[in-house]
């Protein structure tokens, strides 16, 4: 359904952990109405922990963002804040699911995003199905998202999602914190958080159907939990010019390695670069 846009999802995607709004009021905010439109250029990499998942390198992250009074945009993410205190803030938000990157097959470059680590103990599929045997599409998740802040620089999160593409119907939960630093011209920020895919999201993409046509026929897997760790830097040289950097590290869940067409226990990201960022403020 989304196939057709699916380089333009990706690289959006990507930016958007990257870029930074313009630090306006306190840290990690913008004010209302402002716009900005932005480019990053370096080196990265993510790893694609299907089998026979291609690692892409990273070099150009375009991005953009508009905040209105309650309305705002941020590449592919939309999301209308209907509640804002000094402690809470909650919105109704759309978003990309980020496990349909995985079958891109884009000639541009992609982001491996969210981890993922459950409990329980699996064994190991004896044999493996190559990710290229399979077809899977990026789907669209729309839902409700709040964020608490205990201090000015640190923030609790969460958010319900469903599928609202109708391409598996499924339904995600997402939790995490983050610590953000500001001083002078540095910019740190480090979170850690974790995500459960209820069993249609997951089966959708780390199951196998029988028109699939694999040795399999049909390989099923139940809800999935995730745990992801991220950090970031990055140093202001002038108004429009920073230096950045971004790691991201993944997790993968048992009833996601149980699947026969994932490879790997973990995953990464990671870039280092130069973005370049131009707008109202």
């Amino acid at each position: 359904m989304f196939r057709s846009h699916l380089p333009l999802a990706v690289i959006f995607l990507i930016s958007s952990l990257l870029v930074k709004p313009v630090q306006a009021c306190e840290v990690d905010c913008v004010e209302q109405h402002s716009w900005a439109v932005g480019v990053g250029l370096g080196v990265g990499e993510f790893e694609n922990p299907l089998f026979d998942g291609k690692d892409r390198n990273v070099v150009v992250l375009p991005s953009f963002y508009y905040y209105g009074e309650k309305f705002y945009i941020e590449n592919t993410e939309l999301g209308y804040v209907f509640v804002e205190t000094d402690d809470w803030l909650f919105k109704f938000k759309g978003k990309f699911n980020n496990d349909g990157l995985y079958y891109n097959d884009s000639i541009v470059d992609d982001l491996i995003v969210a981890g993922a680590f459950g409990p329980g103990n699996f064994e190991e599929p004896e044999e493996s199905v190559s990710s290229g045997d399979v077809d899977r599409d990026l789907s669209y998740m729309a839902g409700i998202a709040g964020d608490y802040f205990v201090y000015d620089n640190f923030k609790l999160s969460v958010g319900v999602y469903h599928d609202v593409s109708g391409v598996h119907d499924g339904y995600s939960i997402s939790a995490g914190s983050q610590y953000v630093w500001q001083q002078d011209n540095w910019f740190l920020a480090a979170g850690i958080g974790a995500e459960f895919l209820d069993s249609d999201l997951n089966q959708y993409y780390y199951g196998l159907r029988p028109e699939d046509e694999t040795i399999y026929g049909s390989f099923n897997v139940g809800s999935n939990s995730n745990v992801i760790g991220n950090f970031s830097l990055s140093y202001k040289i002038n108004k429009h010019f920073s230096v950045i950097g971004r790691y991201q590290y993944k997790w993968l869940g048992s009833q996601m390695t149980v699947s026969p067409l994932v490879e790997d226990d973990s995953t990464s990201f990671f870039f280092i670069g130069i973005s370049s960022q131009f707008g109202s403020n």
